[in-house]
């Protein structure tokens, strides 16, 4: 697959070690991808000398040309040395989009969005396009698990989201809150499975041990796995 080029515009740091970075494409001029798609991007590791070395990000970003990009750096990752080291005006090679984790083409009922960390990159533009569709009632509910304060960010973009429409509802988990959080506690998993939905269909996506164990609680309710549940892991799962 040929690679493809943008030119990084902006990089801005929202929490600690988040990254947003925003890129334009230049070859090809335009591109186009369904929200919760990712780009397969060139990163390189300095580490073994691979230059061809990949690593893949979603675009947080609706299709509308730019690409935004949300990055969490971890020590020592091959993606991170690589965004450490990105300045404006740097060129990133990719190929893509690419991916499957993305909405259903019409939802009957309820879109669940269990999310965690920056998995939201994924979920954010998923939950814009089918807020945007006309003939969809449904609800569509928003579970973002986070440790603690210090790493929100974007909630004035769900803000803005719960205000604009009413179908649109959201629930932010601290799993270890700071003194002074007055939000929900705990993981996600437990806030998901005791509430009610009409003919949801479930789009799980971040930690992996998040995305396995919610699954497992879902199939074991008796929540089909092809007609009702989505999946896409950003990071493995690292509990037995």
């Amino acid at each position: 697959m040929a690679e493809k080029v943008a030119r990084t515009a902006a990089i801005q740091e929202v929490a600690p070690d988040v990254l947003v970075v925003d890129a334009l494409p230049i070859v090809p001029p335009e591109l186009r991808w369904r929200p919760g798609q990712f780009l397969s991007l060139r990163t390189g590791d300095r580490r073994t000398g691979d230059a061809n070395a990949r690593r893949s990000y979603s675009i947080a970003s609706l299709p509308n040309g730019a690409v935004e990009l949300l990055v969490k750096l971890i020590p020592d990752g091959v993606g991170s040395e690589f965004f450490r080291a990105l300045r404006e005006g740097d060129e990133i090679h990719f190929t893509g989009p690419m991916g499957f984790f993305v909405n259903d083409l019409a939802h009957a009922g309820d879109a669940v969005f269990c999310a965690t960390g920056t998995g939201i990159a994924a979920a954010l533009p998923m939950i814009r396009e089918t807020l945007a569709r006309p003939n969809e009632r449904g609800r569509v509910v928003l579970y973002w698990g986070m440790r603690n304060q210090s790493e929100l960010y974007w909630v004035d973009r769900v803000d803005a989201l719960a205000a604009g429409s009413p179908r649109f509802h959201y629930d932010i988990c601290l799993s270890r809150p700071e003194p002074g959080w007055t939000g929900t506690v705990g993981r996600i998993n437990a806030h998901v499975l005791a509430a009610t939905f009409d003919r949801p269909v479930y789009y799980l996506v971040g930690n992996g041990n998040m995305v396995r164990d919610m699954k497992a609680a879902l199939l074991a309710r008796g929540v089909d796995r092809k007609k009702q549940i989505r999946t896409e892991i950003f990071y493995p799962a690292t509990e037995s």
